[in-house]
């Protein structure tokens, strides 16, 4: 199990670290709105060097093992290889601006970034916590973030 763990580790680092290459991407494509993208880009790699410096110390939890690790190996696997879809087909496609921001808003509701949510009812085990916690606290509201910018730049725009 452990090694299975520290597999899905490097996996959820791989996510965070693509959706924070996409971000980029994005920022470059279009520059009205490169700081926002460059913002949360700049979260995702903050959320990708904490797992990877406090992943063993989450894989080494019984507690929080169990509860993150509960949806499938998998499905972190697939979300990852469709991140990575996305990243290569955006590089010969130019997404309009509201495209970039509903694949961000997929991407955010999508199970692979709500895997800190499902762990955070967990009040054991300090360090792992805080890092789950802080990966949360930073993710919960990329969502409504993309939304309220979209809604503030891009008139007449549904998400």
């Amino acid at each position: 199990m452990v090694n299975e763990s520290s597999q899905v580790i490097r996996r959820l680092v791989d996510i965070e670290e693509n959706v924070g290459k996409l971000y980029r991407l994005f920022g470059a494509m279009h520059p009205v709105d490169f700081e926002f993208w460059m913002q949360l880009a700049t979260e995702e790699d903050r959320h990708a060097a904490l797992l990877r410096y406090h992943g063993e110390c989450i894989v080494q939890s019984s507690v929080l093992n169990e509860r993150l690790f509960s949806s499938s190996v998998e499905t972190i696997f697939t979300f990852n290889a469709k991140i990575e879809e996305i990243l290569l087909s955006r590089v010969n496609q130019v997404p309009n601006r509201k495209d970039c921001f509903a694949i961000a808003m997929q991407i955010e509701e999508s199970a692979g970034e709500i895997h800190f949510q499902d762990a955070m009812p967990v009040t054991e085990e300090a360090v792992a916590f805080e890092v789950l916690q802080t990966l949360y606290a930073d993710d919960k509201d990329h969502a409504s973030r993309i939304k309220a910018y979209v809604t503030r730049r891009i008139p007449y725009s549904r998400l």
